[in-house]
């Protein structure tokens, strides 16, 4: 059985929609896609977004491994981080964290919104 223009027309019409409306849904990140193996199109189901907000690291009771969450901390500016609080106290700022050896004003400005100070 061979399809009419129209009906060629209508088919290849609604594969495109298909894939413009797979792509925005791919790049929002919510897309979940099963495909049958016959030729029909996939069955899309959408799933609620999972994003939530990044957890804030306290710099004033964070160990090693909750530092280097941080980007630009690795374990070595982990650990000078740390042992600054030791000899120093309880951070009072963010911006203090320019004190520690190998953290300029860039990285602290990078990490300044990931933190929080509880003294």
């Amino acid at each position: 059985m061979s399809l009419s223009f129209r009906q060629r027309e209508k088919k290849h019409t609604l594969r495109d929609n298909t894939g413009i409306i797979l792509l925005i849904l791919l790049l929002a990140g919510t897309l979940v896609i099963k495909i049958g193996l016959d030729s029909r199109a996939p069955e899309i189901f959408v799933k609620p977004s999972t994003h939530t907000e990044p957890r804030l690291i306290d710099i004033n009771s964070a160990d090693e491994k909750e530092l280097t969450c941080l980007p630009g901390i690795g374990p070595v500016k982990a650990r000078r981080i740390i042992s600054y609080r030791q000899t120093h106290g309880p951070f009072r700022s963010a911006d203090e964290l320019e004190n520690v050896s190998g953290l300029g004003p860039e990285t602290v400005r990078m990490i300044s919104r990931l933190v929080r100070i509880r003294p």
